[in-house]
């Protein structure tokens, strides 16, 4: 392909970037101003693109858009990208970065289940169990996966009564809504032995292109190596873990209002 192909190419993909942040459309002028082209050249892409059925232009107003078949061009990338396949990468660095248990959770209607785990070998380390569903109000990945979600979502998915395993667990929805606050202020959840004792945990969100949460990645392993004091530093880490899937997969957080009163 020779280089006057290529700039051909790279003119096009900038025209939609261009024409993606303009809903009300663009003048070939204009494009031809702000991505310095000639103005032929920019009505010539625009009239491929426009054969293809990537943008449109308005009889009226005579401003070229983008369509939606650019959202289907993207929707058929996206459905095959998957956490499975986005995170054992990320997985692995998590591992090598903290020496602690690396696991990783599907959401599902339920609530979620462990997918996957990688543990530091020739190492005491926490074990998840792989098919097993985590506690949703006292597990890392349990408030992880709810915290970003509407009250109205989770809520149906928790017992009557909140069971508790240890003097941590948090048993009353008003704990629980205050925790969730706290998880989505911070970008990842913290289990402080609330399921078992003698372990830690840290968990931080994945979310689709629709700014839904599909999973998460957590950190798990003894208090003794998880001090409270290093919990910060590997919940950011944790954090930018999910954000490297969360853009494997094209996703975008969520905005979801919390309330911490009630009961």
């Amino acid at each position: 392909m020779t280089s006057r192909h290529f700039g051909s190419l790279t003119a096009g993909m900038e025209i939609l970037e261009r024409l993606a942040l303009a809903p009300d459309g663009v003048s070939v002028s204009e494009l031809s101003r702000d991505l310095g082209l000639d103005k032929g050249h920019a009505h010539r892409l625009l009239r491929v693109l426009e054969d293809r059925s990537y943008v449109q232009q308005d009889p009226a107003s005579k401003l070229f858009s983008a369509t939606a078949q650019v959202i289907a061009l993207a929707g058929r990338v996206l459905r095959h990208l998957d956490i499975m396949n986005a995170a054992p990468s990320v997985m692995r660095e998590l591992l090598a970065a903290s020496g602690e248990s690396v696991h990783l959770a599907r959401r599902v209607p339920s609530g979620g289940v462990y997918v996957a785990q990688e543990r530091p070998p020739a190492r005491i380390s926490v074990e998840t169990q792989i098919g097993s569903a985590p506690e949703l109000h006292c597990t890392a990945t349990g408030k992880a996966l709810i915290a970003f979600t509407e009250e109205s979502e989770w809520r149906p998915l928790l017992p009557k009564s909140l069971i508790r395993y240890t003097q941590t667990t948090q048993t009353t929805l008003t704990a629980l809504r205050r925790d969730l606050v706290e998880t989505r202020l911070r970008g990842y959840a913290v289990d402080d032995q609330e399921l078992s004792l003698e372990v830690r945990c840290v968990a931080a969100p994945i979310f689709d292109f629709m700014g839904k949460p599909v999973g998460c990645i957590g950190l798990s392993g003894p208090i003794s190596r998880m001090e409270l004091s290093r919990i910060p530093v590997l919940g950011v880490l944790v954090a930018g873990g999910a954000a490297e899937i969360t853009q494997r997969l094209g996703g975008r957080p969520t905005e979801v209002t919390l309330v911490t009163t009630g009961g």
